[in-house]
């Protein structure tokens, strides 16, 4: 229905100035400066009209509306698209011969192919635009499942294509030598860390110095909890090994949680799975109870 409104305020827009144009046809000045105008107009209003239109589409009718820049980047290939399909509708398919051939009956069938194709490429770029804003997203959940093991069976493309995409490394990826310290107890950053390669030992001050009390390995994300409780960090994180990390910001992490069931799945056993052994650690260091 968008579109048809599309349409029919751009054959709007031509009928107001062909009334124009007969309005002032007693003003022959007015006249030769709108014959000027006129093919400039007409070769500029309907693509910039349909490139508008499908942009506000594209950014404000979904629930959850994507960015202005990936919006705007449809909303441009979209038209270019559809204007290229009416050109090559136009060189390829006479309406006269058509409808001199069937009649009323051909116009239309080739009206409603043009329709048809119209909306295809509509919905195509629309869909497009939605990947594009969330790519990072998109990339990392993938990236998740095929490390984790998940995805080992049958889909050897898919895993050649997300296990390690170019896109994330350049944005998100960061080395780290070992020793080398990631952050200390009390900082307060908010990433969330993905452990691509290597090893990451936690470590917490005991009386006896610092001790480690936990390996992060391959596979594996931390350093969620300062986030999700926004309290400082708890622990020192270091390198064990040459490490890879993926630096997952809060927004990043808060979308793949909505949108990624195995991932947000797994996190929860992960949490869990280390609060069960805080609680066992805790019950061992506990002192007997008298008998």
């Amino acid at each position: 229905s968008f579109l048809v409104l599309v349409a029919i305020f751009v054959l709007f827009v031509m009928k107001g100035l062909n009334y124009f144009q007969a309005v002032i046809a007693g003003h022959p000045v007015a006249v030769a400066l709108f014959q000027s105008v006129l093919p400039i107009a007409s070769s500029v209003i309907p693509p910039v009209t349909i490139l508008m239109a499908v942009f506000i589409a594209y950014r404000y009718l979904p629930s959850n509306r994507p960015g202005t820049a990936s919006s705007l980047t449809g909303a441009l290939w979209c038209a270019i698209s559809i204007i290229g399909l009416h050109l090559i509708f136009a060189n390829l398919f006479i309406v006269a011969r058509y409808s001199l051939i069937y009649g009323v009956l051909g116009s239309a069938i080739l009206m409603v192919l043009l329709v048809y194709f119209s909306f295809v490429l509509f919905y195509f770029f629309a869909e497009y635009t939605y990947i594009s804003d969330k790519i990072d997203v998109y990339l990392l959940g993938r990236l998740y499942f095929f490390q984790s093991g998940q995805g080992q069976k049958g889909r050897r493309i898919a895993k050649f294509l997300f296990s390690h995409p170019k896109r994330l490394f350049e944005k998100y990826a960061a080395y780290f030598e070992p020793q080398d310290t990631l952050f200390r107890e009390g900082d307060t950053g908010r990433n969330i860390y993905y452990v691509y390669r290597g090893a990451i030992g936690i470590y917490r001050p005991t009386d006896s110095g610092e001790q480690q009390i936990a390996t992060i390995g391959e596979g594996e994300v931390f350093g969620e909890m300062a986030y999700l409780l926004n309290e400082a960090r708890m622990a020192t994180a270091r390198a064990l090994d040459e490490t890879v990390l993926i630096r997952i910001p809060p927004d990043v992490f808060e979308q793949l949680l909505e949108t990624n069931i195995f991932f947000a799945r797994e996190l929860v056993l992960v949490l869990t799975n280390r609060l069960h052994k805080a609680q066992i650690d805790a019950c061992a260091k506990m002192p007997p109870k008298e008998t």
